[in-house]
């Protein structure tokens, strides 16, 4: 009977063709080294072929071009094949129902394909749609399906037609407000679950004023700048999966502003008053450009009702108080205040006008020049001077002057009289009266006189006369 001696051969790559040969080796006892062995000759070689295992997973599983139901798959082929490579199995499932290769109730496409080929362009996707694919090697041996490991996991979502858009985008504002309504995308199918709203300003789209998500076809944002360009994005959510962007730009109106409140006069003298108010309850953002604007009507005094004249005073929103000066004495004035808010490129919105409050300044009465005399005079002139009369509380920059009267009288001609009027600075206390005629009694008064202009002015009582009778020609005093 013959001896038959077996070996095992480990480590074999699969799929793979070797030679093998047998030779008897002899190593004397007191051989030394492998050199001193010997050798038979090796026997016939024989041949013989690993079979087919399972291959490597396929790599580098990418997706492209991805439309609203469709997509193209590319791969590359398993690192080790170990076989032929038979057929790739691809699957696709909705990514929200299952990540789990072996859950067929989530595959919603299960496609072979030929061993040589590496692309695939999987169809009947559905919009808007999130998926997840893997891709297996299959090898067969003796009818036996040898499959590899699935791929690392790619992620796409599909894209959205122009039915996929909300649409019918509305806006309702106020001047500090605005509701925004819109319709959901006409393909009723996709099954709409959220909507995400977000507010740009126009002139910064990259900076959100404002977003909210709801389930409603609805939003309402609030705290809006009046009279300020606003862009507005709307975006529907499919599960994981968002629409294209609806946009809608829409400005917001001119913001009338609350009035002030409690105006008052708080003091008044004869040149100027003090008028004060509270601010709006009604409060504004502080970018809000809020001023003040206080109109003044005043009727002069009666000896001409008819003159009227009007100005405004525009002050900052810190301020509620305003000292109205040079007023006119004895006047009557009408007062209202109104918020106002600049928009710019001439263009403001005014709240309603309070008011009108009214006063009437004091009367003023002007201290009159002292000591009024006669200096010296001939036949043809005379020098008349006066004192400054007490210090006054008048601006400098009030008008105040000296005016002289002086009527004269002629014995010779008793019923010859006349009248004339000079008028001097408040620096000058003296004037010399010229050209008078010979042997003519003069009467001389003068007084402080304010000119207000537009043909009106205050004067104090008249100082005088005081008499002087002009030599005869000839004759020096």
């Amino acid at each position: 009977m013959t001896n038959l001696t077996f070996v095992w051969l480990n480590g074999l790559e699969p799929f793979t063709e070797y030679v093998v040969a047998v030779a008897v080796v002899v190593r004397p006892q007191n051989a030394q080294n492998k050199s001193e062995e010997l050798e038979s000759e090796k026997s016939v070689e024989q041949s013989f072929s690993t079979l087919q295992s399972s291959p490597s997973r396929p790599r580098q599983l990418k997706v492209a071009n991805v439309q609203t139901d469709s997509a193209v798959l590319t791969w590359q082929p398993p690192a080790h094949r170990n076989g032929p490579i038979d057929h790739y199995k691809i699957m696709i499932t909705e990514r929200n129902l299952s990540d789990h290769v072996n859950d067929s109730h989530s595959i919603v496409l299960n496609e072979t394909v030929d061993g040589t080929t590496t692309t695939y362009t999987a169809r009947g996707l559905s919009q808007l749609e999130q998926y997840s694919v893997w891709i297996l090697a299959v090898n067969i041996e003796n009818f036996q399906l040898l499959q590899s490991h699935p791929s690392l996991t790619a992620v796409f979502q599909t894209t959205g037609g122009k039915d996929s858009v909300p649409y019918k985008l509305r806006s309702t504002v106020t001047g500090n407000s605005a509701t925004i309504t819109w319709q959901p995308p006409p393909n009723r199918s996709l099954s709409i679950t959220s909507y995400n709203v977000r507010l740009f300003r126009q002139n910064d789209i990259r900076a959100t004023v404002a977003s909210t998500t709801t389930k409603t076809t609805s939003a309402i944002f609030t705290n809006l700048l009046p009279f300020t360009n606003y862009r507005v994005i709307v975006t529907g959510f499919r599960r994981h999966v968002s629409t294209l962007p609806a946009v809608l730009d829409f400005k917001t109106k001119r913001n009338v502003p609350a009035a002030p409140t409690n105006l008052k006069i708080q003091n008044f003298g004869s040149r100027d008053a003090t008028i004060s108010w509270s601010p709006p309850l009604q409060t504004t953002p502080n970018d809000v450009k809020l001023e003040y604007k206080i109109h003044v009507l005043y009727i002069k005094n009666e000896s001409s009702p008819s003159h009227l004249d009007h100005r405004d005073i525009v002050l900052p929103k810190s301020e509620t108080l305003v000292i109205l000066r040079r007023l006119i004495p004895s006047t009557t004035y009408y007062v209202w205040a109104a918020a106002v808010v600049d928009h710019g490129k001439a263009s403001e919105s005014r709240s309603h006008l309070v008011g009108p409050l009214n006063f009437t300044t004091v009367e003023e009465v002007l201290a009159a020049p002292t000591k009024l005399k006669i200096q010296n005079f001939g036949s043809r002139n005379a020098t008349v001077s006066w004192s400054s009369p007490p210090p006054t509380t008048m601006p400098n920059d009030v008008k105040l002057e000296y005016k002289i009267f002086v009527l004269f009288r002629n014995e010779s001609a008793p019923s010859r009289l006349g009248q004339a009027d000079m008028v001097l600075p408040r620096s000058e206390t003296r004037i010399i009266l010229r050209r008078l005629i010979p042997s003519t009694t003069y009467y001389v008064w003068v007084a402080v006189v304010i000119d207000e202009g537009k043909e009106s002015e205050l004067m104090s009582h008249v100082v005088g006369p005081i008499n002087f009778t002009t030599l005869e020609e000839g004759l020096q005093t």
